[in-house]
Parts: C-alpha cells; sequence; structure tokens
C-alpha cells in the first residue's frame, strides 16, 4: 500500500482542526469549501489539456492525490452545511425555499458520487480493478461535476437575484468557469474522435496497399 492513505488521514486530522478552531478568515472559507472546490477546479481542467502538452503530464502524475485533498477539503463543507439544511431545517419537510431545497438535493446527489470517486482514486483500490471497470465509475466525475454546478448555482442564485454584489461575482465565476471546461472538453472530445477516425483510415488504407500488393 502506498502512502496515500497515512498522507490523506493526517490531512483530515489537521483540515478538522482547522475548520473546527479556524479564525474568522480561515473559517468561512473552509465551510464554503472554497479551497475544495479550487483542487476540483484543478482536476477537471488536467482533463481538457492535450497529453502532448508537458503541464498535462506533470499534473496527471497527481491528479488522484489532488483529488483525494478535493474530497477531503469538502468534508467540512459537507459537516457544516449538512448538519443546517438537512438536520435542522429538514429539507423534505418543506420547511426550505424550493431553490435551496433543491440544491441541497444535488448536494446529496454529488456526495454519493463523490464517494466511490474518492475510494478508487487512491492506488492500492485501483490496483484491484478492472481497468475498463475503473474508467466506467471514474466518468461519472463529469455527472459529480454537473451536480456541483447546479448545487452551486441554486445557493448562489436568490442571493444574485436579491443585489448581492458579492453573490453576482461568485455566480458570473462559477458560470464562466463551468462554461469554459465545457466547451474545451468538448473541443478535445471531437478532437480525439477526428484523431481516432483518421487513424482508422489510414490502417485501413495500408491494408488496402499491403493486399494489392501481395496480389
Amino acid at each position: 500500500m502506498s502512502l496515500q492513505l497515512p498522507a490523506t488521514f493526517f490531512i483530515y486530522t489537521e483540515f478538522m482542526q482547522v475548520f473546527r478552531r479556524g479564525s474568522g478568515i480561515v473559517r468561512p472559507p473552509a465551510q464554503k469549501n472554497v479551497l475544495g472546490f479550487s483542487f476540483f477546479a484543478v482536476v477537471m481542467f488536467i482533463g481538457v489539456l492535450s497529453e502532448r502538452n508537458q503541464l498535462y503530464k506533470s499534473l496527471l502524475a497527481i491528479r488522484a492525490e489532488l483529488s483525494i485533498i478535493a474530497c477531503i477539503l469538502s468534508v467540512g463543507h459537507i459537516i457544516a452545511f449538512g448538519s443546517i439544511y438537512l438536520v435542522q431545517t429538514n429539507v423534505f419537510a418543506g420547511a426550505l425555499p424550493w431553490m435551496y431545497a433543491v440544491a441541497t438535493i444535488f448536494a446529496l446527489l454529488a456526495v454519493i458520487l463523490m464517494v466511490p470517486l474518492l475510494i478508487t482514486s487512491f492506488k492500492w483500490v485501483r490496483a484491484k480493478m478492472a481497468p475498463t471497470t475503473w474508467k466506467r465509475l471514474q466518468r461519472t466525475s463529469y455527472v459529480f461535476y454537473m451536480f456541483v454546478f447546479i448545487h452551486l448555482l441554486l445557493f448562489i442564485g436568490p442571493s444574485s437575484l436579491a443585489g448581492s454584489a458579492n453573490a453576482t461575482i461568485t455566480f458570473v465565476i462559477y458560470v464562466a468557469l463551468f462554461t469554459v471546461y465545457t466547451i474545451l472538453r468538448v473541443a478535445k472530445w471531437v478532437i480525439s474522435k477526428d484523431r481516432i477516425s483518421k487513424q482508422q483510415e489510414m490502417s485501413v488504407q495500408n491494408n488496402e496497399n499491403l493486399y494489392e500488393q501481395s496480389v
């Protein structure tokens, strides 16, 4: 087993101490998961970089660790706001405005997806899985990102509509971030699909040439 597990436990315990005892400067960002989302954003954008890019090669080597850290940092946010919106207000009893209630449901769905993504990010867990199974499960990260995006918009939206400048700025940043990511991810998929198609055409052409030479 690698050092991922003990390192993860250390990061978790240290973060929770900061979360519980942190100052007025440290604690709000921890509760709002600003740092955790930042790590998720890095993990997201690694996937849109070209495989030939040196930055891609460097970050890909630690992408699993970045994902694990992002999940750990999200725990404090989940505990803080989960206790408020699920326990104290009971989201399913209709005590919340509908946008907050729907946002909380999407948060629950995101957490459900995050757990297996976190577990399978550990290299010793991945080593015990079939490569195709692991890849299929990791592709659910796209759904996870979508749920997080919807959750963020629904929570920030009401404050933005009410005229909050900070909320509006945050709203625009998130929309811009996810829009750019979606465009780049689709573009990479199209380019990759086109490259595979050309490789297949070249392979067919080469086979035809070999056949004609042998006749």
